[in-house]
């Protein structure tokens, strides 16, 4: 049988994967793809990635999408590196249908790239010290108005390189609504 499960009753119930959502050291291991700091790691698209300042970045975005087929067919090698079971999950589309990780891609990623350049580059982009202690003063000051759900008290901008995930997705989902 290649759809569903039989119970104890003798009934058959359909069973159909229809996403999978992990992180990207996970999806790398289950999927055997290459991990996400690879120049060709991208689930979506072909794009190819360079190194500035020893970070991969990816800026070519209009480059092809990639496919079920390609994936299933081993089209890029350099993106599929290791055979995975899940290619006999009939139906399943691997391009599709693999959740894209918001706290790598957004709180680790954008979020902390954002208040980096805002708090330690160069002007332009550098918001004043006066300013950053008000963002940070705003912080600390509304600790009890976060919601449980958060759950980090949210901490001085001095201490920006030592935030977790979490901090800065109550930056971002909390604090920038509020200021």
């Amino acid at each position: 049988m290649t759809r569903g499960i039989i119970t104890e009753l003798g009934n058959k119930v359909s069973v159909k994967l229809i996403g999978i959502c992990c992180d990207a050291p996970a999806k790398k291991d289950l999927l055997g793809i290459k991990g996400h700091g690879g120049y060709n790691s991208c689930i979506r698209c072909t794009v190819h990635g360079r190194t500035i300042e020893r970070r991969r970045t990816f800026t070519d975005l209009d480059c092809p999408m990639r496919t079920n087929d390609d994936f299933i067919n081993w089209v890029d090698v350099n993106f599929r590196q290791s055979d995975t079971p899940l290619v006999r999950i009939p139906d399943f589309d691997f391009v599709k249908s693999i959740i894209l990780d918001f706290m790598h891609l957004v709180c680790l990623g954008v979020m902390r790239t954002m208040l980096l350049i805002w708090c330690n580059c160069e002007l332009p982009h550098k918001l004043s010290r006066k300013l950053i202690q008000v963002v940070s003063d705003f912080m600390t000051n509304n600790r009890r108005s976060l919601p449980v759900e958060f759950v980090r008290q949210p901490r001085d901008l001095k201490y920006l390189l030592r935030f977790k995930a979490t901090e800065y997705r109550s930056f971002l989902m909390k604090y920038t609504i509020n200021m």
